[in-house]
């Protein structure tokens, strides 16, 4: 294997200075059990779209996630994006009135929450292909041996109701779910106790709970779960961490990661105390297609969760976090950064051994039968995007004033060739390569490669949230830097479009 990722590619011309940030953080240690029910003033999925609350600034599709499908169809493009330097920008999109959605109404979707089964777009990373069908089954079990759990499903596929005309109050059922979760908590001698047998109901719970708050913008709520998370995880212990358990947090730990880049405090993707297996054990109950499954992508999802480690890192250094400016500041950010290349560097060296074939494609039904061949190859080529993405990241983060190094040519190239494979193999581009392309957009120069860019996140509109304002963002950021030969700002132009900052889903 190659020692350094960056050693084959030539440069590209390198974009002037630059300025780029993260949102300011807010405190996710505060731990009050009032604080994870949604107050009165909980942003109104509903309401939001015939009556936006002042000031903001509203485009239909900001928080209507369509979940029909785990993953975008195949070459499933929205219509051609407005020419970057025209009229159409998104500033403009932003800013025009909200269009109304016909509706009926839906009152059983406790009742119906089976909906969402198939459908958790952001764990398609690391549950999918032959396991999918486990997952199914263990969310159907969790939510008849957990009302708490129920409700917590009830609400996200409240939010999928809505996206087909239906008239749902996801918030009924989420106030339910956390009163519930409010319940298991308690507080003694300072200290914050779970039931160990209930462990895993809790964690799920959350995991949904966050999703919920991702989708409808509270950011607030969901750096507050998540702590919960993670004072429960230490509470309880390495013990009580069985394999269901292990599942599970390897979902939380990349919601985490998400609410991390948007300031967050990512204190999973951070802990350094041992507690969180890189690797999940497979169920003891997992028939032969699923363990063959784990057999081969388990090394691949430890790589993807260290990815999320240094995702972590990466944005507790970005101006939102730390104090930024100063001679000793930027020579600490600089240290720091240097340290993370270096582990960057290692974790390449260290890949699996089976991620270079299935990222070139040279697996097929001589090697495994199909459909396990497609799946491994589309996981792995995930995985790998997500890890050279934290190159133009750290970039971005650390050294905005400063040319495109070596490594983030490479990073840049290595994405781009990873998702025109993705197409050009006719795979359907997973939500999770969201952030590259994002990413990768911000830094790319050639104008028809920006704007596919944009039609590629647009067609992943009807498995992520936030596809559509994504492309918005990214349209826009393209359009400013190329008007003024730097780079901007990027949490200045969502606040700008929005008036909020989101997670990238």
């Amino acid at each position: 294997m190659s020692k350094d990722p960056s050693a084959t590619i030539a440069s590209r011309p390198p974009p002037t200075n630059a300025a780029a940030g993260d949102p300011p953080g807010i405190d996710a240690t505060s731990l009050e059990v009032d604080w994870l029910s949604p107050s009165a003033d909980l942003f109104d999925f509903a309401q939001s779209v015939t009556d936006p609350p002042p000031g903001f600034s509203f485009i239909e599709d900001i928080y209507l996630p369509d979940f029909g499908d785990s993953f975008a169809p195949r070459h499933a493009l929205h219509e051609r994006s407005p020419d970057l330097d025209g009229q159409g920008s998104p500033l403009e999109a932003a800013q025009s009135p909200p269009q109304s959605l016909p509706q009926s109404l839906v009152t059983n979707v406790d009742e119906e929450y089976s909906l969402l089964l198939h459908a958790t777009p952001i764990l398609d990373p690391v549950e999918n292909g032959p396991i999918c069908a486990s997952l199914r089954a263990l969310f159907d079990s969790m939510a008849t041996s957990s009302p708490m759990v129920r409700y917590a499903m009830a609400a996200f596929a409240a939010i999928q109701f809505y996206t087909t005309g239906k008239q749902v109050d996801y918030q009924q059922y989420y106030d339910k779910a956390a009163n519930e979760l409010s319940a298991r908590f308690h507080k003694s001698g300072g200290s914050l106790a779970v039931n160990s047998s209930e462990l895993r109901y809790v964690l799920t719970t959350i995991f949904f709970l966050t999703y919920v708050n991702f989708l409808t913008g509270r950011l607030d709520l969901a750096y507050l779960n998540l702590a919960k998370a993670h004072k429960a995880l230490q509470t309880s212990g390495r013990g009580a961490l069985g394999s269901l358990e292990q599942r599970i947090i390897s979902w939380i730990r990349w919601s985490d990661a998400r609410a991390a880049l948007t300031g967050g405090e990512g204190l999973l993707v951070n802990d350094t105390s041992g507690i969180y297996p890189s690797s999940p054990s497979p169920p003891p109950d997992s028939g032969p297609h699923e363990v063959i499954y784990d057999m081969l992508c388990q090394p691949g999802i430890a790589f993807f969760q260290e990815v999320q480690t240094i995702t972590g890192r990466i944005a507790k250094i970005a101006h939102g976090h730390r104090s930024r400016g100063s001679v000793e500041d930027e020579t600490e950010v600089m240290a720091i950064a240097a340290g993370i290349l270096k582990d960057l560097s290692s974790l390449y060296d260290t890949r699996p051994a089976l991620m270079d074939h299935a990222v070139s494609g040279n697996i097929n039904s001589d090697t495994l039968a199909e459909p396990l061949a497609s799946i491994i190859i589309r996981s792995y080529r995930t995985y790998l995007a997500n890890f050279y993405v934290c190159y133009i990241h750290l970039h971005r983060v650390a050294h905005r004033h400063l040319d495109r190094s070596k490594a983030v040519d490479t990073a840049l190239c290595k994405i781009k060739e990873i998702v025109h494979l993705m197409v050009n193999s006719n795979e359907s581009i997973p939500v999770n390569m969201l952030w590259p392309l994002f990413l990768w957009g911000s830094e790319e120069d050639d104008y028809d490669e920006c704007q596919w860019l944009l039609e590629t996140i647009r067609s992943l509109q009807h498995v992520a949230s936030n596809a559509n304002m994504t492309a918005d963002v990214l349209q826009e950021i393209q359009r400013r830097q190329r008007e003024a030969g730097a780079r901007v700002d990027i949490r200045s132009v969502c606040l700008e479009l929005f008036n909020v900052n989101f997670a990238i889903l």
